[in-house]
């Protein structure tokens, strides 16, 4: 056993200090909240999103005129379906803190739970930008292929580019940051208490 460990359980077997550290637990539960509140919305957002491609996508392959056409909607339809796969297998919630843990495991828990949403925002640009500009050129290649007009492969080329990037800095940019303040938020709670 570490020092760590006997602080920690010496902590909890202060009559005071288990008072404490209910009421910070709480604490942290109830800042937290709004948090994965939020999180749950995005995913379910995304992952209907995700199925809503796969569906209309699906029902394009099936009545696409062209090979070009069939390749593009089943790339979109497989976009749709990495999506709900990698939130689900990504963004879970991490395992429930057992009522026996010490601070330090519950503080580790609760950071880990902010760092895993740090992790995706910063991947988004592999995960879900990619794919996403890769099928929004292979639409723009088919609006090209059947007009003929080099001005439309350009335009929709910078528009989907244009939004591609967006979605990049949004993620990454003010996502990332929206994350990082809510988790000093909630670990400015724990103070000095629980750090391993």
């Amino acid at each position: 056993m570490n020092p760590n460990d006997d602080l920690s359980e010496l902590w909890r077997s202060q009559p005071e200090h288990a008072a404490d550290t209910a009421a910070l637990l709480r604490e942290v539960q109830r800042r937290m909240g709004p948090f994965e509140r939020c999180i749950r919305r995005r995913d379910l957002r995304e992952q209907a999103a995700g199925a809503l491609l796969v569906v209309i996508f699906a029902w394009l392959a099936f009545h696409a005129h062209s090979a070009w056409s069939l390749a593009t909607d089943v790339w979109l339809g497989a976009y749709g379906l990495w999506i709900i796969y990698y939130l689900r297998r990504h963004s879970r919630a991490l395992r429930e803190a057992s009522p026996e843990c010490s601070l330090a495991e519950y503080r580790a828990l609760v950071l880990e739970r902010y760092q895993q949403q740090i992790r995706i925002l910063r991947r988004a640009k592999y995960w879900y930008v990619a794919p996403f500009w890769i099928g929004m050129m292979m639409v723009s290649w088919a609006a090209y292929r059947g007009t003929g007009s080099l001005a439309v492969l350009v335009v929709d080329g910078l528009a989907f580019s244009a939004t591609a990037a967006v979605l990049c800095w949004v993620n990454e940019g003010p996502g990332v940051r929206k994350v990082q303040q809510k988790l000093h938020e909630v670990m400015a709670v724990f103070g000095n208490e629980g750090e391993a």
